[in-house]
């Protein structure tokens, strides 16, 4: 459905046995929001611009963190933060969140999520029927298979909650890691001893070579053994 028009539009979806999740697209085309694009809240019934609150619903579903400027050739989706400093919420099923432009690197520009579901995490919204995704691939400049991953991403604790940062390219500024860009992942807490804790509870880690509890030291990598953390296109 195209609209050219000022109004006020309504779209219904039936999603059948047959699908999975449901990918809406959206443009503001208007010149004067070319770097805020803004959208009508139903709720409230007011114009909003960034930064975007975004949540969605229970369906398997890709919600893409800020993507640069939106141009007719760099269409956002529906479910697509427009600004920096965004807040993304899941909803229930699989959710992948992702990001498709390094122009979010900007160590002052960060994502929080609300929701993120673990598949060791226990009660609401956590276990292997709640699991989510972070896709990154877009993200790391020259990274491959024989990378190191602690050169491109770390796991920190920052006020008692999980962040997960970013250095783009690596080593390849000739410093240590540099972070360039996080995301919050507010509903995960951090102990006194780097243990994860969502919903109150600690997780185990069971991926290759790894014992105990999942920790700020092993995240990453319970989270690659689990297909949490993407980093390779493809």
């Amino acid at each position: 459905m195209a609209v050219t028009a000022h109004g006020s539009y309504a779209l219904t979806i039936t999603v059948g046995t047959a699908e999975s999740s449901v990918v809406l697209k959206v443009h503001d085309k208007n010149p004067s929001n070319a770097n805020s694009p803004s959208y009508m809240d139903e709720a409230t019934g007011q114009l909003k611009t960034a930064p975007t609150m975004m949540a969605v619903t229970s369906l398997d579903e890709t919600i893409v963190g800020y993507n640069g400027v939106p141009t007719v050739s760099n269409t956002a989706n529906l479910g697509t933060a427009l600004t920096f400093g965004d807040t993304l919420t899941g909803g229930g099923g699989h959710d992948t969140f992702k990001w498709l432009s390094k122009q979010v690197m900007n160590s002052d520009a960060s994502d929080k999520i609300t929701d993120f579901g673990f598949a060791r995490g226990t009660g609401s919204g956590q276990g292997a029927a709640e699991s989510d995704k972070l896709d990154m691939s877009q993200l790391f400049e020259g990274y491959n298979g024989s990378s190191v991953l602690s050169d491109f991403a770390q796991a920190a604790n920052v006020n008692g909650k999980l962040q997960l940062q970013v250095d783009y390219n690596g080593h390849a500024n000739g410093t240590g890691f540099e972070k360039t860009w996080f995301v919050t992942l507010d509903n995960v807490s951090v102990d006194a001893a780097n243990n994860l804790l969502v919903n109150g509870s600690t997780m185990t880690a069971t991926a290759p070579g790894l014992s105990g509890n999942v920790t700020l030291d092993n995240v990453l990598a319970q989270m690659q053994a689990d297909q949490q953390f993407k980093v390779l296109p493809g």
